[in-house]
């Protein structure tokens, strides 16, 4: 799930992205963004996201990188 995670974040984002995966213990995923939480594991009742939650996710992604281009 975390590859293909990172893939569609790549897609989001194109080369504006630069994803750094780092090795954690107890399950953890996160997903930030400038240091801006954009997606926790555990705070979401520790559930891998589906589908659709990682459609929602990439979007998140997608979007405040475009806010962040335009206060460029």
């Amino acid at each position: 799930m975390a590859s293909w995670m990172l893939s569609e974040l790549f897609a989001a984002g194109g080369s504006d992205v630069n994803v750094t995966v780092r090795g954690g213990t107890g399950g953890i995923f996160q997903v930030k963004l400038n240091d801006q939480l954009v997606f926790d594991k555990k705070t979401e009742g520790n559930k891998t996201p589906d589908l659709n939650r990682a459609k929602e996710i990439k979007a998140q992604v997608k979007q405040l990188i475009q806010e962040a281009a335009a206060v460029s």
